[in-house]
């Protein structure tokens, strides 16, 4: 989820204010006289019109000021005679003030209407207004300004990047005519939007030099109210750059400020937004302490929507600080507003958060249930890019479910829209995952070739993080297929990259799988030395999952070294990591070692009280294979110590749960155990 709406300019397109006004009965006492140069408080209550009457004769100019305070107004002028509309303000810079300014063609009464732009409001307005008989130079350049600023918005408001030029060429002629004025406000006013313009066209610099200048005339003018936005807006230019403690800065000058004036619409996105990048920054508490000042604020100002983003967002922290199932309550109070705004767009990402908290809690059948709503959304919405990413986790889903075929589906219905839109990243991504359901499938040729696919994509791009993923995918797919020397060939080219990325915990991997190759070409040493190298990171890093499982390899290398003693260390060593973690099949495969190496060593008791005790545990976990490897390590100790028959009762059972199982090479191997027993 984003950051909360941006607090900027509005642009009014009064239609539903002129019919408002055109349906005033003005003989029900609305009317009322026109003061002029004397700023005037009023309240409007249930949305009813304010109806100011004055008499202008031909060439008058008349200016109407009028500063909102808690709701949106629009300002009308019309001739009494014929209720036709003469003028009526169309922009505001979204910071409650609205002005009126027209040179009239004839005498008369005229209307001045002051309309709340939404239904069923109320709130309070000051309203000052002048009347020029004979106009002067100065206000024929203010006028042109004030047309210049209108033309300038409308245009913007189009949202296309020809219109924010044309804009910016309005505005700028604008601000130099303001220049010759004392019009201080609407001159910092249209500096602001002139840097508006420039930021939504990734123009940073140019952006930052109009807030300045519009910073500069506002701290003239000691207006709180637009200083407070003025430090917003450049907090989320900053943010925008990537630049998340500046940006906390700004919105720091910005909280005290909005709490001053009472602003809780404002005070309420600063916090969300600050909250946001506490959020990013990895400070979850502290993420939330500012999203649970917003929520109450957002709330009580009946800030549906971002009522609805503060939800979400804490849903997110909550995902991080407590776990994903605390964070599903969040999400789905944000999904309930989300049905009723109907705000499809949101509502998509509330249900992406959901499907990943499912994710997270391996409710696989509930995630696809949310993603695939999302993906309905998103088909409506003609997001295809978004459509592509749902189509690429619902494959990776059915990955984890063992659903290889339906997965690859998924996958391959991705792609095609993955290379039209041009998300190189993603593709190599979804290459990757093609090429790994492809080699679990045992589909060796097509595996390597998406790989392939992979690299060439990699080669004119600087993604060293997918690069060395790749190649340790083909170093695995070649590990599977028993092609050791080619596995090791990648793995050591993936190696020095991770290195590079300084990702110890992959650099401890890739070293040990560089030990495991060694060890399948009978360079034992060499194995020792590399497997050695991996298990110091691992502990450095604090793996202590690493760190076990490489120790009980260890202790192999040096068995088949001969060097028994310093192996049965070494699974001393494992055990208790194991133990420590509640790994239980690596705490089972250390006490089988231990047990085979007193076989060895002449000790029987010792020998089945160890294996013994792994066959409990392999049991209570209920592993097959394991149970069928520790009946044929009893049937070995059996052998050993000359008792045949109870050697072949343990042969036996392993061979029932490798037919099971359909383990015809461990089946095989037992075989030939009760051929030498039989001898």
């Amino acid at each position: 989820m984003a950051l909360g709406s941006r607090i900027g300019l509005k642009v009014f397109f009064v239609f539903l204010v002129i019919s408002l006004l055109q349906s005033i009965n003005f003989g029900q006492g609305n009317s009322r006289d026109l003061i002029l140069n004397k700023t005037n408080k009023n309240t409007i209550t249930n949305s009813q019109p304010h109806i100011f009457v004055t008499k202008l004769k031909k060439g008058h100019t008349i200016r109407v000021d009028v500063s909102e305070l808690g709701f949106d107004i629009g300002i009308i002028l019309s001739r009494q005679s014929d209720s036709q509309i003469m003028k009526k303000s169309d922009f505001s810079f979204g910071d409650g003030r609205e002005v009126l300014i027209d040179t009239v063609d004839q005498d008369g009464f005229y209307e001045i209407g002051i309309v709340p732009i939404k239904e069923n409001t109320s709130g309070v307005y000051e309203i000052i207004s002048n009347i020029n008989e004979n106009l002067k130079e100065v206000d024929k350049v203010t006028i042109k300004a004030f047309q210049l600023v209108s033309e300038g918005i409308a245009i913007s408001n189009k949202k296309t990047l020809e219109g924010h030029r044309l804009a910016i060429s309005k505005l700028q002629s604008a601000n130099l005519l303001w220049s010759k004025t004392e019009e201080l406000y609407w001159q910092s006013r249209t500096l602001f939007y002139l840097g508006e313009l420039h930021n939504v066209l990734e123009e940073t610099k140019k952006a930052l030099d109009y807030y300045d200048q519009a910073f500069l005339l506002t701290k003239k003018l000691g207006d709180l109210k637009y200083e407070a936005s003025m430090y917003f807006h450049i907090g989320s230019l900053f943010y925008n750059l990537g630049k998340k403690l500046k940006a906390l800065d700004y919105y720091a000058k910005a909280l005290p400020l909005y709490k001053k004036l009472g602003n809780d619409w404002n005070r309420g996105s600063t916090l969300n937004n600050t909250g946001f990048i506490y959020y990013e920054l990895g400070e979850y508490k502290k993420a939330l302490d500012y999203f649970n000042q917003a929520l109450p604020i957002r709330r009580k100002v009946n800030d549906i929507e971002g009522e609805a983003r503060t939800l979400d967002n804490i849903g997110l922290a909550t995902s991080r600080n407590s776990g994903s199932k605390k964070a599903l309550l969040f999400f789905n109070l944000a999904l309930q507003i989300w049905e009723k705004t109907n705000e499809r767009e949101d509502q998509a990402k509330t249900l992406h958060n959901i499907s990943k908290a499912h994710y997270n809690l391996k409710e696989f059948q509930k995630a696809l249930e949310f993603l695939n709503q999302e993906l309905f959304i998103r088909k409506t919405l003609k997001d295809r890019e978004s459509e592509a990413l749902i189509l690429h986790n619902i494959g990776l889903i059915f990955s984890e479910l063992g659903e290889y075929q339906v997965a690859l589906g998924y996958y391959n219905q991705s792609l095609p829209i993955i290379k039209k839109i041009g998300d190189n990243f993603t593709e190599i991504e979804t290459l990757n995952q093609i090429g790994i359901l492809h080699s679990v499938l045992n589909e060796k040729p097509k595996a390597l070739e998406y790989f392939e696919k992979s690299l060439f994509l990699l080669q004119q791009s600087d993604n060293p993080k997918l690069e060395a993923q790749t190649l340790e995918n083909m170093g695995d797919t070649h590990r599977n297929f028993g092609e050791n020397k080619k596995a090791l060939e990648y793995y050591r080219l993936a190696l020095p990259i991770y290195r590079k990325l300084k990702n110890r915990a992959k650099e401890a991997l890739m070293l040990g799988a560089i030990g495991n190759e060694y060890s399948n070409l009978g360079k034992k040493q060499k194995a020792f030395e590399v497997i050695t190298q991996a298990i110091s990171i691992h502990s450095e890093i604090g793996n202590e999952a690493g760190q076990a499982q490489l120790l009980v390899f260890l202790g192999d290398i040096k068995r088949d070294l001969g060097e028994t003693k310093q192996s049965f260390e070494y699974y001393k060593q494992a055990l208790p990591l194991h133990k420590k973690i509640g790994n239980k099949l690596g705490e089972a495969i250390s006490l089988s070692r231990i047990g085979i190496y007193f076989s060895n060593s002449a000790n029987k008791q010792k020998a089945l009280d160890f294996l013994s005790q792994s066959f409990e545990i392999v049991n209570t976990i209920n592993n097959k294979e394991g149970k069928a490897k520790l009946f044929s390590h009893f049937g070995n100790v059996h052998q050993k110590f000359g008792d045949k028959q109870k050697a072949l009762e343990n042969y036996k059972k392993a061979i029932n749960i490798y037919r099971e199982i359909g383990n015809r090479k461990g089946e095989a191997e037992v075989l030939k155990f009760i051929q030498k027993v039989k001898k």
